[in-house]
């Protein structure tokens, strides 16, 4: 029986989608490497994902601000 609505990702696509995000903002031959459950990592890593997710914030976040304004005009 499953529990969870078909809307919901399963394991897989998710250590799909976590790998994929990986390979394209810290490359394929650096030094990380994908666990069970876990990304391992070094800090400079870590530094790069944060800047990489800042921005995608920024973008949703002009892009939300500007489809206000236009409903406000």
């Amino acid at each position: 029986m499953n529990f969870f609505p078909p809307s919901v990702p399963r394991q897989e696509d998710l250590r799909g989608t976590c790998q994929r995000i990986a390979e394209a903002v810290l490359g394929r031959d650096d030094d990380w490497q994908m666990g069970k459950t876990k990304i391992f990592f070094k800090d400079h890593h870590d530094m790069l994902l944060e800047i990489e997710r800042d921005k995608a914030i920024t973008d949703k976040v002009i892009l939300i601000q500007k489809v206000v304004r236009g409903f406000k005009d």
